[in-house]
């Protein structure tokens, strides 16, 4: 089974390490054993083999939508997974594949019940010591198979190579997730991710002395000078915004945001995670891999360096922080990571606080986002007192199959428009209008979708002017992800879906809305270097001149030169910059001329990249500040 499911994955059919399969399966076998009721004994077997069907149909699917493959450490997003999966997400070949195997495995095992029918009695007390000691000699085999493996993974020659080269790094850590699974196997995979859930190795007192010592002397002074300081901030999460989102006939909103005069924006952005992910990277510079956030929250973790915590310390000004999102609180736990207690917001309006005429419903059937933020407009945009607002737009969100029961008025102007739109289309964007029914309506229903969060985007700038504090508030928009449903985006960039290393697909939009930002640069209106997702963090924070945590930011603000050792590690699958695409640092893929320069800066970014991220970790899971 793992043989035919790695190699329809692409994989080679052998792991690197494949005694780890066969000893875990030797001892699972002779556990089996002892079981002295056959029927239950067969009902152990199936449980066993069903789990390893679902879990290959699960990555299948898991890897033909995201490059990624399910890990335990990720079973707690198994519902919000769930609500979020279609038909049409699933490897349908590889499902069948799996269904196919299972049935053959069920199919031989009755076969040979009918079959072979005679059994033996042992009735000598000296036999059976006999073939239990032969079954614990092979069960002590197994054991002994598994660490023999496990101590000789490949170590590297030189300390400096050790997450590059060290497998025995990778197997105690997992940084390189579809690596670990190639090299480790199925069970020796699986079993290490179950144990890794159970049980933590404590740090060296060195790494605690480490952890706290960047921690203590991490921190920035507060700077008053700076250009926003004391102003108020909107951060706006584009949910799946992509370029060709944004036209000047059906989104002019976005249009002069985008590319109008008063925004910088950012055309070398990318970023490729989850919309948790991308939200937690931009709240504190940082991510969890290892450890859920509502877990760490539970702990009793501080997180005195999070945005709103931070915006609140570094001002004598009264300051009110608020997160708004237009679907449950208890969605990705939002509920328990984002009060007071976790990442610090003062209030939370999500929708179980709106009283408005339209309703969420099942998963895929969003509200507007006008309309939400309309019926909030006075409790998040405050006249009176200083204030930071993130906004995470919902309407946005896939999939686009089916048209949006309120946004009627969208779809009408998007007709009325289509032929006009068309023209432009050909004219100055590089995508071509679809021609297939399905890709045709989903782009369609995706365009309205964004005409309403460009509706709301006026909306914002509108209640700014109106409160008199416009002069006062920037906001910053990014995208957390590509529109990967029914992959989309794929179609419209023209980019196999199974192409991971294309880096095309991860640009996505990025700007900052900010006239005296423009004033600054002399009406400078493009960023053109790459930055991505880690570089909002510390661009915000420089900007407003707050005091943060230097130690727990793995970006840099984009207006230094540190921005050129930008990086980007997906907690998806996968690492880039704007030229090179790696899975594991080593193998690396390009589709333009590099330099070994490209290459060593590449290497030195990971490494410090995935070093820092090793501290981060443990710092979440033993609670060392």
């Amino acid at each position: 089974m793992e043989m035919i499911c790695f190699l329809w994955l692409g994989f080679s059919a052998f792991p690197k390490y494949f005694l780890f399969d066969f000893a875990i399966i030797l001892f699972i076998a002779c556990l089996m054993y002892f079981i002295p009721n056959f029927k239950f004994e067969n009902a152990v077997f199936f449980i066993l083999i069903s789990i390893q069907t679902i879990l290959n149909i699960v990555n299948t699917t898991m890897y033909n939508i995201f490059g990624d493959i399910l890990s335990f450490d990720l079973i707690y997003l198994g519902a919000e997974a769930t609500s979020a999966l279609t038909p049409e997400f699933i490897d349908w070949g590889g499902f069948f594949l799996n269904l196919s195997l299972l049935g053959a495995f069920i199919t031989i095992v009755v076969i040979l019940e009918k079959t072979i029918k005679k059994t033996f009695i042992i009735r000598k007390y000296s036999t059976l010591s006999s073939i239990i000691a032969v079954v614990l000699a092979i069960q002590f085999f197994s054991v002994y198979l598994y660490q023999f493996q496990k101590t000789n993974l490949n170590s590297p020659v030189n300390a400096s190579s050790q997450i590059t080269e060290d497998d025995s790094y990778l197997f105690d850590n997992f940084q390189f997730k579809i690596d670990a699974y190639k090299k480790f196997g199925y069970f020796g995979f699986y079993f290490k991710s179950f144990s890794n859930l159970l049980f933590h190795d404590e740090p060296s007192d060195e790494e605690i002395s480490y952890i706290k010592t960047g921690y203590k002397n991490g921190w920035s002074q507060v700077n008053s000078d700076a250009l926003m300081y004391d102003d108020n901030l909107i951060v706006i999460l584009c949910e799946s915004l992509d370029f060709y989102a944004i036209d000047p006939i059906n989104t002019p909103t976005l249009w002069s945001i985008f590319y109008g005069e008063n925004s910088i924006t950012a055309t070398n952005f990318y970023a490729r995670n989850r919309t948790n992910v991308s939200e937690g990277i931009v709240l504190l510079g940082n991510m969890p891999r290892d450890s859920s956030l509502s877990s760490i929250v539970k702990k009793g973790y501080n997180f005195e360096f999070s945005l709103p915590n931070v915006f609140k310390n570094s001002s004598q000004k009264n300051t009110t922080t608020t997160f708004i999102h237009a679907n449950t609180k208890s969605f990705y736990n939002r509920d328990i990571t984002h009060g007071i207690n976790g990442i610090g917001f003062d209030n939370i309006y999500t929708i179980e606080d709106y009283e408005g005429e339209q309703n969420l419903k099942p998963f895929h059937e969003w509200i507007s986002d006008y309309e939400f933020i309309k019926y909030f407009a006075d409790d998040i945009f405050l006249e009176n007192e200083r204030f930071l607002t993130f906004f995470a737009s919902i309407s946005t969100h896939g999939p686009y199959n089916n048209q949006n029961q309120y946004f009627g008025e969208y779809y009408e102007k998007y007709y009325n428009n289509l032929d006009e739109y068309k023209i432009w289309m050909e004219n100055n964007t590089e995508y071509n209008y679809p021609t297939s029914e399905p890709l045709k309506t989903r782009f369609e229903n995706y365009k309205c979708a964004f005409m309403d969060f460009d509706k709301t985007v006026a909306y914002i700038l509108e209640q700014l002017k109106e409160k008199g504090i416009q002069d006062k508030t920037n906001i910053v928009f990014f995208a957390d992800h590509n529109a990967y449903y029914y992959n989309l985006c794929n179609d419209i960039k023209n980019v196999d879906k199974q192409d991971f290393s294309n880096l095309y697909i991860n640009n996505i939009p990025m700007a900052i809305y900010s006239p005296k930002l423009v004033n600054n640069l002399n009406g400078q209106n493009k960023f053109e270097k790459f930055c991505n997702t880690y570089d909002i963090f510390p661009t915000i924070c420089e900007l407003y001149g707050l005091s943060y945590n230097k130690f727990m930011c793995q970006g840099y603000n984009i207006f230094s030169n540190e921005i050129e050792n930008s990086f980007f590690s997906s907690n998806l699958n996968g690492m880039f910059d704007d030229k090179i695409y790696s899975l594991n640092i080593e193998e690396i893929y390009y589709d333009q001329i590099i330099t070994d320069e490209d290459v060593e800066k590449f290497t030195t970014n990971a490494i410090k990249f995935y070093e820092k991220q090793h501290y981060l970790e443990e710092s979440y899971k033993f609670n060392i500040q």
